[in-house]
């Protein structure tokens, strides 16, 4: 299966994961506002290609007869 995912959006999730693996290891906590924070923002990203993969797996499904 290929998905399509946008350059940007991808690039956006490897910006936001190297930046909350930095901020965890300054503040050494996961419980950080600002960990939090960026890791909601990530999650953001993350529902959003999920979404993607998941309207462009439906576009690709044969509908069936009935």
């Amino acid at each position: 299966m290929i998905t399509i995912v946008h350059d940007d959006t991808l690039n956006k999730v490897n910006g936001l994961k190297q930046e909350l693996i930095e901020i965890v290891h300054e503040k050494g906590k996961f419980t950080d506002d600002e960990v939090v924070r960026v890791s909601q923002q990530l999650d953001i990203y993350i529902l959003e290609i999920q979404k993607d993969i998941k309207r462009s797996s439906n576009k690709r499904k044969p509908k069936s007869a009935l």
